[in-house]
């Protein structure tokens, strides 16, 4: 357990420093690929060595504490329990988030026909920039304002399909069990945050150059 946390915490801060010492010099899907590395070691918990330490074996027991009958809880088990009542915790909290979020969009949404996309897309008030929601049948929700200005249309709705053909929905899940399973751990709450901006750009990117270079100025205004 303690090698998978230390392995993690290295290699999230390796990411984050490469990610500040790049500088965006490398191409945007690149640097948005390099956080499967962290995910991989966020979600797996397996050990590539043999640690002799344990916190628990490290304390030792009091004369007297053994034998009289009472229920005991080493520093193991309480750090244990701790983490999975921080992990519950913030499971429910994500969780309800994002039902209490789709239960806004199914009350608000208005369904919208756009040529050029396969998905569903609608027009909601619930949110105030276009995004992707939703795992077994994502859609597109967009604010009403944007119905107004069909370029800003057209490049919503491509950025958003991108976010699809990437499959970010899926990414945004496991993102968000990466947190959960570390909470305690702020390199994990930090490169949450600095892969989901890293995701946008690869997403940009990604558009632009199904658009056409010729369209990239129009698009970033």
């Amino acid at each position: 357990m303690m090698e998978w946390i230390l392995s993690a915490c290295v290699l999230t801060a390796a990411v984050i420093g490469l990610r500040y010492a790049l500088g965006g010099r490398i191409d945007p899907r690149l640097q948005y690929a390099l956080w499967a590395l962290v995910l991989v070691r966020l979600l797996i918990p397996v050990n590539f060595g043999w640690a002799p330490f344990s916190v628990g074996t490290s304390v030792p027991v009091s004369p007297g504490e053994e034998g009289q009958g009472l229920p005991t809880l080493s520093l193991d088990q309480g750090l244990t329990l701790l983490w999975l009542v921080g992990m519950a915790a913030v499971a429910l909290w994500f969780a309800g988030s994002n039902l209490r979020f789709a239960r806004q969009l199914r009350r608000s949404r208005q369904p919208v026909e756009v040529a050029g996309t396969r998905r569903p897309v609608y027009v909601t008030q619930a949110v105030e920039s276009p995004c992707l929601f939703g795992l077994a049948r994502p859609a597109i929700y967009l604010p009403p304002k944007i119905l107004e200005d069909p370029e800003a249309l057209r490049y919503a709705v491509a950025h958003e399909t991108t976010h699809f053909r990437h499959g970010d929905p899926i990414w945004a899940l496991l993102r968000g069990v990466c947190v959960a399973l570390h909470w305690y751990n702020p390199l994990v709450w930090w490169g949450a945050v600095l892969s989901r901006r890293d995701g946008e750009s690869a997403c940009d990117e990604a558009t632009i150059r199904t658009l056409g270079e010729a369209e990239r100025g129009a698009y970033a205004r």
